[in-house]
């Protein structure tokens, strides 16, 4: 006997394979549509990354191109604020060069082209009577011992020889003491020349950036061994700056 539904299965079980059907294709369609998507996003990206590499070129062609104003140096007295060594720590109180002049501090920075700047770099070095010169890359990564040496560094000390350091990338702080025994601090980076006269109280620290590498310039044969204070406060040779200097300067 025939089931009298069969045909009305039939209906229902086509309807259901086509609906089948249009879903798969529906499927198709919705992951042809998340690719598309996925490339337009895929071309976002490359797009952002083709202008940030293009916004640094341009800025470093401005750059050689002298169209960017000038660095301005920046020293200022320390705030003595309990922050990570490595901050600002700017009292909004400045210090001009001719202030650090008179403590025997010298500042220049070197403008030029990066021959002129290694020109300059080996005038002073005749004037100065420097003979020897090194490279010194400070950063977590690359200096052995670097807690260690970071610690040295910060610690305040003298040396018995002229301090010269050329920047050749990266950025940090000198602080060093003033006439009236106040830290000033002293912001350095790429193409910034220091010296720091033998017998005065300094200390280095980097910036936030943790990363300097800087050029040094010495005589003979350098006397790396700092003196802390207070054992430097009779050395001859810290007795010999805080004679040389001008307590006027500082106010």
């Amino acid at each position: 006997m025939k089931n009298p539904y069969d045909e009305q299965q039939t209906q229902i079980l086509a309807r259901i394979s086509n609906n089948v059907v249009k879903l798969n294709e529906t499927l198709l369609e919705v992951n042809q549509k998340i690719e598309e998507i996925n490339e337009m996003n895929s071309d976002l990206v490359a797009f952002s990354n083709i202008w940030n590499h293009y916004q640094r070129n341009a800025s470093l062609y401005l750059a050689s191109t002298n169209s960017i104003e000038p660095s301005i140096m920046r020293a200022y007295y320390y705030d003595n604020s309990a922050a990570d060594q490595r901050e600002a720590h700017d009292s909004g109180r400045p210090v001009q060069v001719e202030q650090l002049n008179a403590i025997g501090v010298h500042y220049q920075r070197l403008e030029g082209t990066e021959e002129e700047n290694a020109a300059a770099i080996d005038a002073l070095c005749k004037e100065r009577e420097y003979k020897s010169r090194d490279d010194i890359t400070i950063s977590p990564m690359l200096l052995p011992n670097y807690e260690e040496k970071i610690k040295t560094f910060f610690t305040e000390h003298i040396h018995e020889d002229e301090e010269i350091r050329y920047v050749l990338d990266g950025a940090g702080y000198f602080d060093v003491r003033d006439a009236s025994d106040q830290w000033v601090r002293i912001f350095v980076e790429k193409k910034d020349l220091l010296i720091v006269p033998a017998g005065i109280y300094h200390r280095f620290t980097l910036d936030t950036g943790n990363y300097i590498k800087a050029m040094r310039l010495f005589k003979e044969d350098p006397k790396w061994t700092p003196i802390n204070r207070p054992d430097a406060d009779s050395n001859e040779y810290h007795l010999a700056h805080i004679k040389s200097i001008t307590p006027a300067s500082f106010c």
